[in-house]
């Protein structure tokens, strides 16, 4: 497991941040994916938007190499705001063109 996916782990599975995930003898690709709102409220991937939980997946993967563990934190973002990668892409590009933008001024 690598040191990205014990800081998510972290991030998701617990409150405090001294857990050690690796010693805790959880096997954490098998339980991490059980745990999350989605998961909670009982939603899979056949409930949300295909192209958005694919553009969840390509994104998420900039955090973790399982590809699992990637879609489990998008469809948790998913069933908060079932656009929320198409959100995201735009509010990046608006940025983007603030930024230019505001290099152009200088």
């Amino acid at each position: 497991m690598s040191k990205n996916e014990i800081n998510i782990a972290n991030h998701y599975m617990c409150e405090d941040e001294d857990i050690e995930v690796e010693s805790s003898g959880i096997d954490f690709e098998e339980e991490f994916v059980k745990v999350g709102h989605a998961n909670e409220k009982g939603i899979t991937e056949e409930d949300v938007d295909p192209k958005e939980l694919a553009m969840g997946i390509e994104i998420e993967m900039e955090h973790t190499t399982n590809k699992e563990v990637s879609k489990r934190i998008s469809l948790d973002h998913l069933v908060e705001i079932p656009d929320y990668y198409t959100r995201l892409k735009k509010m990046e590009e608006d940025a983007m063109g603030d930024q230019e933008e505001s290099t152009e001024e200088e």
